[in-house]
């Protein structure tokens, strides 16, 4: 079975999650294998109703259950609506999944964009059939799906280390104090 996750936080996503809602449809009809998990509360489509049966609603859990859940993954994604409050969220969602080395489709957000690498480290989709493709990629192939999840981690995860950020914040106020 290939798992796929989205990690919904509040109902406030309920907008977000139709930017991939349709693609998940077709992959639910074109894979027998796949099973996707809804992680918080979330209204969703009738169209998923056929396929309840693989379609896993979580409550809300502690952060520490939510980690050890999404472990058991295969595929992480993060569809968000293209807008200017959207453009200045974190890459939080697939920095998580990167620490998990679980790889990430992800709407075109400008800081999702500037993270992932393309077919590299994740993937960016922007319409239902990249969506498809996208997933299906993965799904087809097992080796590099995890060939990017490592390379999710390998390369995403230093790049938000809260070790590279404290000394980021010290090298700002250093200049800082060494200019007054």
């Amino acid at each position: 079975m290939v798992r796929i996750v989205y990690q919904s936080g509040t109902s406030t996503h309920d907008k977000d999650f139709v930017e991939c809602s349709d693609a998940l449809l077709k992959i639910l009809e074109k894979y027998e294998n796949v099973e996707i998990h809804l992680i918080g509360p979330l209204n969703i489509r009738k169209g998923f109703e056929k396929y309840r049966n693989r379609v896993i609603r979580i409550g809300y859990m502690n952060y520490m259950s939510l980690l050890h859940y999404v472990y058991k993954m295969d595929i992480n994604i993060a569809p968000l609506q293209i807008n200017v409050f959207n453009n200045s969220k974190s890459e939080l969602k697939i920095f998580e999944a990167a620490l998990l080395k679980i790889p990430s489709v992800v709407s075109g957000t400008e800081p999702y964009s500037k993270t992932i690498q393309n077919g590299h480290n994740g993937f960016v989709a922007n319409e239902t059939g990249e969506w498809v493709d996208c997933l299906s990629q993965l799904i087809d192939n097992s080796t590099f799906r995890k060939s990017m999840g490592v390379n999710a981690y390998n390369e995403i995860v230093p790049s938000f280390f809260i070790d590279n950020e404290i000394r980021n914040v010290e090298k700002i106020y250093r200049s800082y104090i060494h200019a007054v």
